[in-house]
């Protein structure tokens, strides 16, 4: 699984689909706490992880809760299926722009979570990647760091590499989050590092699926979702070779490194061209990218926005 929404679907209908599929997922009522993220809030803060303050919105009158935080904040859906895949978290600097967006977008969701900023840039953004069996056992575990985000700040993985210097720090917290969850299956945590005080607060989880970025750790030789299969059918778990490391990992060539911010001589590995595999970046950058860019000169923002979701 790849999505949220298709996670949703399995974990709901899980006895139907058990005795077809193998499949290992946190029980059905802890799916639904930390794949919301009003939910898993309140779960956090009530377990004592490190979580930004935070508050709800359901409703426009909710906003006046906007007086117990400090600016900037960052806006999101709390259910990312309730607003559409396309609906991005935002940075508001004033109390007039975090009212305008959540007004905005509370046309499409539910409920929003409005969380303090945490002080720091894309640099500051660490995860953590992991598989447990259906024993709640943890079978392997990767951190890494992302580098660039787009957009930037609040975007999506660009470029990442791995964090082996607060690997330590950052797996204690995920073993306590797998412990406290019991969780099982495939999974992921994002933090921040606050810029002024250093400590690593937990952003948001992925549960029951791979992440963007999930290739950065078969890169350096954690292969999770092969290491997750060798579970589920019960086969012993061999290591997997790994690229000379300096390395990092970006989601399209247009993304670059940033100076400075990795060793000389780190290989870069694009997440859709290999010379040894070719043909998914033929498709992506030469078929995919042109025909959006094409179709956004072609066609009103409305007609695209329709097509997406009938697709």
């Amino acid at each position: 699984m790849t999505g949220d929404v298709e996670v949703e679907a399995v974990s709901t209908y899980r006895e139907e689909l058990q005795p077809l599929f193998r499949f290992s997922l946190p029980s059905k009522e802890m799916v639904s706490t930390l794949a919301d993220k009003a939910k898993f809030q309140v779960w956090a803060e009530q377990e004592g992880f490190p979580v930004p303050r935070a508050v709800v919105f359901t409703a426009t009158s909710d906003m006046k809760l906007l007086e117990n935080l400090a600016l900037p904040v960052v806006i999101k859906p709390s259910d990312k299926g309730d607003a559409g895949q396309g609906e991005r978290p935002v940075k508001a600097e004033t109390v007039e722009q975090a009212r305008s967006v959540s007004a905005h977008m509370l046309a499409r969701a539910k409920a929003l979570i409005v969380q303090e900023w945490i002080a720091g840039d894309d640099i500051d953004i660490y995860f953590t990647l992991f598989s447990c069996d259906s024993q709640g056992e943890l079978i392997c575990i990767f951190s890494g760091r992302k580098l660039v985000c787009h957009p930037p700040e609040v975007g999506m993985t660009a470029i990442c590499v791995s964090a082996r210097d607060v690997g330590i720090e950052l797996e204690q917290i995920t073993r306590d989050f797998i412990k406290r969850t019991k969780y099982s299956g495939l999974g992921s945590l994002e933090f921040k590092r606050h810029r002024q005080t250093g400590q690593f607060i937990i952003v948001e989880p992925t549960i029951g699926r791979t992440d963007w970025q999930e290739e950065i750790a078969t890169l350096c030789g954690t292969n999770i979702p092969l290491t997750t299969y060798w579970s589920e059918v019960r086969r012993e778990i061999q290591p997997t070779p790994g690229k000379p490391e300096p390395l990092a990992w970006r989601s399209s060539i247009v993304h670059r490194l940033p100076r400075g911010m990795a060793p000389p001589k780190t290989q870069v590995w694009d997440g859709y061209f290999r010379l040894t595999d070719p043909l998914p970046g033929v498709y992506y950058y030469v078929i995919d990218v042109f025909s959006r860019k094409l179709a956004k000169r072609l066609l009103p923002a409305a007609a695209i926005d329709f097509a997406r979701k009938r697709l």
